[in-house]
């Protein structure tokens, strides 16, 4: 890639800011969309709008970041991001429409927060009428057409980083025509596949009446040299040493990695491995599957009772396919890891299983497959066919999260690779993330817009 090509600097919208409070005060924050959204601001310039995220005083700067951060408090973030963000549109949005609820006061409080957030945006752009404002996500639905109403003219680009539902699904939201208006207020709407942007144009041409925006299909990538960085940081290298030492020694290390979320499949793993287990008994002496759980949500009840079913199954399966003096099966870390630590786990795997029921894209999997290529790896990757990322990384072990005993062969296929094939199927993958990374992802929106 051209370093010196020209970049637009952008105002980017998230519901989250991209700093947190930490330890030793105000750092970078983690997980989810932050990361990406900071690296490809960082290169370009501009500003950053956001909620507070329930803390005090955010800074409005912060050494490293390259851009100036907004944030404002919000009276109504209850019904809005606990209410109709993720217990309405998250689960919709990925085809659980069972566990979506419906609730009149949280669509009032989910429309006040988007025109806060619109009223934000018009006091850092006011003086900037070229410079593209960069919506992201399910939480921000109509800040587009709010931007519209309140005069603001700049370049609107909106990215859903969630897959889109079917129509028939889409049809069950009441709030589906006032959705709909939301995004006609975006130049440009972005989607994770073809296949997103597809059940967008249907639930258009079924539901609104407007002329549509322009669509665009741009994968979400990951910052690659800074993956690449931590694949040689000694630090991550000497930790990964330490763990395979300590803790695994000779064992076949099988990794998760996910937030701790309905819609990652965790349960529907874990049996999987139970199967493989039961299946094929000598590779209770031999494996080890780790698994790394991000906090997500855990005030919603929903992810409260997540969290049991799942520390309850592995407590199970640990019982029961234990051998005696042998190390248990599974192990689980309920936390958040920096980069370098989660990079010394992707060098200690030998095999990274990402299976969510359903994903927009799944940067786990870009992530891993870096990091092993960097380091001159040959771990197997098992990759759900329902997240964004089977559709480029289309060397990986794939396998449908619904069906257990299939998934257990996608894993069972994955050990048994020979090296070499492992190897060539890691560089095929590792190749297609670095030829669409972080900063392609956003100029497929932003550039020529400015």
């Amino acid at each position: 890639m051209d370093e010196r090509s020209p970049r637009s600097p952008a105002f980017a919208v998230t519901c989250k800011p991209p700093v947190m409070p930490g330890r030793q005060g105000w750092r970078p924050a983690t997980g989810g969309l932050t990361p990406i959204v900071r690296a490809a601001l960082a290169r370009r310039g501009g500003a950053w709008v956001s909620w507070d995220g329930g803390h005090s005083d955010p800074p409005s700067r912060l050494e490293g970041l390259g851009f100036d951060v907004h944030s404002f408090p919000l009276d109504v973030a209850k019904g809005f991001y606990g209410g109709y963000a993720n217990r309405t549109l998250w689960p919709l949005f990925h085809d659980l429409d069972g566990r979506a609820r419906f609730e009149p006061a949280w669509w009032r409080s989910y429309t006040v927060a988007n025109d806060a957030f619109a009223a934000a945006v018009t006091r850092v752009a006011a003086d900037r009428p070229d410079v593209p404002v960069w919506v992201h996500d399910y939480h921000l639905c109509l800040v587009p057409s709010a931007l519209r109403d309140l005069g603001v003219d700049n370049p609107t680009v909106f990215f859903l980083h969630t897959p889109f539902p079917a129509p028939s699904l889409f049809a069950r939201l009441p709030q589906r025509v006032e959705l709909l208006r939301g995004f006609a207020g975006a130049d440009v709407v972005g989607f994770q596949t073809d296949d997103d942007c597809e059940r967008f144009s249907q639930a258009w041409r079924a539901f609104a009446t407007a002329a549509p925006p322009r669509l665009v299909t741009a994968p979400a990538s990951i910052d690659v040299d800074s993956f690449i960085a931590a694949a040689h940081n000694p630090r991550s290298v000497r930790m990964a040493m330490a763990l395979r030492r300590r803790f695994f020694r000779d064992r076949i290390v099988l990794l998760g990695v996910e937030r701790l979320d309905y819609t990652k499949g965790l349960p529907e793993r874990l049996r999987a491995l139970e199967v493989l287990l039961a299946r094929r008994p000598d590779l209770r002496r031999r494996l080890i599957y780790v698994q790394l759980a991000t906090p997500s949500r855990d005030r919603l009840p929903e992810y409260q009772q997540l969290r049991r079913d799942v520390e309850r199954e592995i407590g199970r399966i640990n019982g029961n396919h234990t051998v005696p003096g042998h190390e248990v099966p599974i192990r689980y870390l309920h936390r958040a890891l920096s980069v370098q630590q989660l990079a010394a786990y992707y060098l200690l795997a030998d095999v990274a299983i990402v299976t969510p029921l359903r994903d927009g894209m799944n940067l786990v999997a870009k992530e891993f497959v870096t990091v092993q290529a960097a380091a001159d790896g040959a771990a197997g990757l098992v990759l759900s066919e329902f997240a964004g990322a089977a559709k480029e990384l289309t060397d990986a072990v794939h396998c449908n999260p619904f069906d257990v005993e299939g998934t257990a062969q996608a894993i069972e296929q994955a050990i048994e690779l020979d090296e070499e094939d492992r190897r060539k199927r890691l560089a095929s993958m590792a190749q297609a993330v670095v030829g669409n990374d972080v900063h392609e992802w956003a100029s497929a929106q932003l550039d020529g817009l400015g």
